[in-house]
């Protein structure tokens, strides 16, 4: 952890070596120093670098902010297999997924057992439409860590795009067995049931999103069209137009960091 300024703007400069010499780090094979050895060193320079940006926003979060306690930090050696995740991510959040996926690959192919690899290209399939395989990757996941909740949450998602409602509330139901306070879960549960039709379930699990998420506008709307469903003798046209709008807003449900996230899931 940072102490003061001065290491801070050290830390600062080396974050910026270790920038540069990831951007102008060369893959291609050398005399004696094979690609995939290459590969690994630059993902050994990644995962420095991402120790020091995370070292720097410490700092600034706890100088932000002095009654903040600082975040414990575990030891971290260097594993291949957890830098391609890490790069993957990075790559993931800029948008580009095949780079992301491929490094998921490459991630599980070094350690099958990485479940944050079989997780996170999971949500790189989802964010590109390939909803089976993003549900057999976050199946291989559940598989290995059996209550991880966000895996659990993801595939449920997934299901549910699939028009496999039933599906989604059985992953549902797990991932807020595993994890109460799941905002995700509950509002995405309270989408597939209000597609089946079962609004008093909706409005009860839109309730719980918003009592956990107070003032959030998608979910206060979605409750709204539940709600609306449930009061009124609506044809089948009303009610396919106002499922088009709980569509909507299933793509916008629980804004923040991308890899917590699976945008088009909701």
């Amino acid at each position: 952890m940072i102490a003061d300024e001065h290491e801070y703007q050290i830390t600062c400069r080396w974050a910026k070596c270790f920038q540069e010499a990831v951007d102008k780090f060369d893959d291609s094979p050398r005399k004696g120093v094979s690609r995939g050895m290459r590969q690994i060193i630059r993902a050994g320079l990644e995962a420095k670098l991402s120790d020091l940006l995370e070292e720097i926003a410490e700092y600034k979060r706890l100088k932000a902010d002095p009654t903040a306690k600082p975040k414990p930090k575990e030891p971290n050696p260097f594993n291949p297999a957890a830098a391609y995740c890490q790069r993957g991510l990075r790559r993931r959040d800029k948008g580009d997924l095949d780079a992301a996926i491929a490094d998921f690959d490459e991630a599980i192919r070094l350690q099958p057992k990485l479940v944050e690899a079989w997780y996170h290209r999971g949500v790189a399939k989802g964010m590109k439409g390939d909803l089976d395989g993003a549900i057999a990757d976050f199946s291989e996941a559940i598989r290995i860590d059996p209550d991880d909740a966000n895996a659990w949450c993801n595939r449920g998602v997934a299901k549910g795009m699939k028009g496999d409602h039933d599906g989604a509330i059985a992953d549902l139901n797990e991932a807020i067995r595993f994890k109460p306070d799941y905002v995700k879960a509950w509002v995405n549960r309270g989408i597939a049931k209000n597609k089946k039709r079962d609004f008093n379930g909706a409005i009860s699990d839109y309730n719980e999103a918003i009592r956990l998420q107070p003032n959030h506008a998608a979910f206060i709307r979605n409750r709204e069209i539940a709600l609306t469903l449930k009061a009124a003798e609506v044809n089948e046209e009303k009610i396919k137009e106002m499922m088009a709008q709980l569509q909507s807003y299933m793509h916008n449900t629980e804004p923040g960091h991308p890899a917590e996230r699976i945008a088009a899931f909701g």
